[in-house]
């Protein structure tokens, strides 16, 4: 009355295996597709075009109340920031600090630009 087709069993079995071989099979594509040895650094042309940055403002210890602050940004060639050439800077000035400030909300000392 009942029968067992053998064909399918034989095959169900191998299921798993067919599963784990297609997951390892992708895991190994997008693995060297994103991360290659062989590639070289990224240079000046791959850089963003927008950096976030975040902070706190602390006038005496105290985070500021704000509503705003007045900021100058740089990104400049040396670590003490004094700068003698700048990357960029928010006024667009090449050494130095930047002469103009560009306001930005500060909330309970945070702000966000």
């Amino acid at each position: 009355m009942f029968q067992r087709n053998e064909n399918r069993l034989e095959i169900s079995r191998f299921y798993p295996l067919i599963v784990v071989a297609i997951l390892v099979i992708v895991f190994w594509a997008f693995g060297a597709a994103g991360a290659q040895s062989g590639d070289a650094p990224l240079g000046p042309q791959s850089a963003p075009s927008m950096l976030n940055y975040q902070g706190i403002v602390k006038v005496s210890g105290s985070p500021f109340t704000g509503p705003d602050g007045y900021f100058k940004f740089a990104i400049v060639n040396a670590v003490t920031g004094d700068g003698t050439v700048n990357y960029w800077a928010n006024d667009g000035k090449v050494s130095g600090e930047p002469n103009l400030s560009i306001t930005q909300a500060v909330r309970d000392g945070l702000f966000n630009v």
